[in-house]
């Protein structure tokens, strides 16, 4: 006991000092030093049923790095996971701030055009009850729209729909699905599965996006996430 205990410790004092540097680089804006030292910390931190502050502060450092490196999709999308694994982030302000920051600086880069256009998405999921969604995100231009009537009658078929008004022009459509794994898995373990792509759109047309997840053989696993695609299909009248 006395054994594994000094192993646990070593551990967290391992995990500390590099959180310790990275909070070192991320302030001499060594960005993407910073991202591989906070990767490590939220590998150790992020995963099982414990939630450890660290991976909390780990994954919002993160974010901000990428967001300085010019990627705001990854700076978003890691702040929307960290908010899956700990609720309260939601309220939280600098996680507030460094998801407004993403959203505008995403937007200055899209191409506009005059007059109003239509984007209908569905979304469809269908898995054994081994793998249950946790949550699915839906944005257009990193700004999240709200899929209506979501839900299964079982927990492995779930559906849902909505109809947004865009500005015409460019414009580029993301989403994410956090599924909760059960059977084999370590609890804790989560299914990651994202995608995203770019259409234009004219004054008065209507784009068909339809978002769907199929399980299938399992991708690339880290300690705390399995890999997993969703697939988006868009056809514009």
């Amino acid at each position: 006991m006395t054994a594994l205990l000094s192993v646990a410790s070593i551990q967290c004092a391992g995990v500390d000092a590099r959180l310790v540097e990275g909070r070192r680089l991320f302030a001499a804006r060594a960005w993407q030093a910073s991202i591989e030292e906070f990767e490590h910390v939220r590998r150790k931190t992020c995963h099982g049923e414990r939630k450890d502050p660290r991976c909390k502060e780990a994954m919002l450092r993160q974010a901000e790095a990428h967001l300085e490196l010019g990627d705001p999709r990854k700076s978003y999308w890691m702040l929307e996971r960290a908010q899956s694994l700990f609720p309260s982030a939601t309220a939280d302000v600098d996680m507030q701030a460094a998801q407004k920051r993403a959203q505008l600086a995403f937007a200055s880069r899209l191409a506009r055009q005059s007059g109003l256009a239509t984007i209908r998405t569905r979304f469809d999921s269908q898995t054994t009850p081994s793998i249950r969604l946790h949550l699915v995100g839906v944005t257009i231009d990193l700004m999240p729209i709200r899929l209506e009537g979501l839900g299964g009658t079982d927990g492995t078929r779930v559906r849902g729909s909505s109809e947004t008004t865009i500005v015409a022009g460019e414009h580029e459509v993301d989403v994410l699905g956090i599924f909760d794994l059960g059977g084999r898995y370590p609890p804790g373990y989560r299914l990651l599965a994202d995608s995203h792509q770019k259409f234009v759109v004219a004054n008065g047309e209507v784009v068909e996006a339809d978002l769907r997840f199929v399980e299938a053989p399992l991708g690339t696993r880290t300690e705390d996430v399995i890999k997993g695609t969703i697939e988006i299909r868009l056809a514009t009248k």
